[in-house]
């Protein structure tokens, strides 16, 4: 999404931009419906050097005054690819907040890289931690298409489909659904908050590419009434439109970037205080609590569960937030400054 979102508005600035990846990627598909080129390339592995030495044919071919990566796997490939097609410049976008991994090798790589892109402050941290030189790194906050992820009101099919009503307050969560989502915290939470007073109301959503995992915990815990567990779905927003509040209580997040669609969409929010996700929930936009606290969380989501009031409040500063924070022109202008940035070394030099 973000590399889809920055191609195609430096494009509209008026650069030449050509999107590589394998085939199977999702990019083969989705790059061309936004008219950017795509050229596919096999990726075995970059130790076989097959990847590397077909992108720098390609860049002998197309010049290029900037390689930008996406990913450990090819910014190892474009590293080596820049040096023998000799391309001014290699830029790397660090979107997660696992450390950096490949020993000896990926300091040569990172140390070689002109410009390192953090999605948070959060990120930009953990790369300083890493032994990146701060000079090298640039904050650049993701962005959204704010006219796709609009408030909308909620959808009737989806709450026909899981049983819902207008009476019910929906806590929510969409997500890989994996341990360090903090799903578990989650429906121990609502365990807990099911038995206080307007409890019953209490409905929780979970969608995502596991949720089988789940299964015998809500049975464990006695919430097969009150949770929907729900596979992961293209199109996530009409299942988000029927939330009252979306919950992140994520043991681990670089920025949360389903938390901020959600925001967008005018959710009230209450999230972990971990990674990126305070920077989203700023004081007036969400409910902070400490990750792995069931307790600590509940008790948030039943400050919010009979106070509607306090929730439009919330998804109103949310979303003014987002807004302000997270806007596509801000997204492409502040990577193209960087380019230019760098461009701008060869016209000086």
């Amino acid at each position: 999404g973000r590399l889809l979102r920055v191609a195609a508005g430096t494009r509209d600035l008026g650069h030449d931009v050509r999107i590589v990846a394998p085939a199977e990627s999702p990019l083969a598909e989705r790059a061309p419906e936004l008219g950017l080129p795509f050229i596919p390339l096999a990726f075995r592995g970059w130790r076989t050097w097959p990847a590397a030495f077909a992108l720098a044919r390609l860049l002998r071919e197309h010049p290029a005054d900037v390689l930008h990566a996406h990913g450990g796997r090819d910014h190892q490939v474009a590293w080596v690819a820049r040096r023998m097609a000799r391309v001014p410049f290699l830029v790397r976008t660090k979107h997660n907040h696992t450390p950096l991994k490949g020993g000896r090798l990926g300091r040569r790589v990172y140390a070689a890289t002109d410009r390192v892109i953090a999605v948070s402050d959060f990120t930009r941290d953990l790369l300083l931690r890493d032994g990146i030189p701060d000079p090298k790194i640039r904050v650049v906050k993701t962005a959204f298409d704010l006219e796709r992820v609009a408030p909308r009101p909620k959808d009737r099919d989806v709450q026909a489909e899981l049983g819902l009503t207008d009476q019910h307050v929906v806590f929510g969560n969409v997500s890989r659904l994996a341990e360090e989502k903090g799903i578990e915290e989650l429906l121990r939470a609502a365990a807990l908050l099911r038995t206080q007073p307007g409890g019953e109301r209490m409905r929780v959503v979970l969608a995502g590419n596991t949720p089988e995992l789940w299964t015998s915990l809500v049975a464990e815990l006695g919430l097969r009434d009150v949770v929907h567990l729900l596979p992961y779905r293209k199109d996530v927003r009409p299942l988000v439109s029927v939330f009252d509040v979306f919950v992140m209580p994520s043991r681990e997040e670089a920025l949360g970037t389903s938390l901020i669609e959600a925001l967008a969409m005018g959710k009230a929010a209450i999230g972990a205080r971990v990674g990126g996700i305070p920077e989203t929930l700023v004081p007036g936009t969400g409910l902070l609590v400490p990750a792995r606290d069931p307790q600590a969380l509940a008790a948030a989501m039943g400050e919010l569960l009979g106070d509607a009031e306090r929730r439009e409040a919330l998804a109103t500063a949310g979303r003014a937030h987002v807004v302000a924070t997270y806007s596509l022109e801000r997204l492409v202008g502040e990577t193209v400054s960087i380019y230019d940035e760098l461009r701008a070394t060869i016209a000086s030099a």
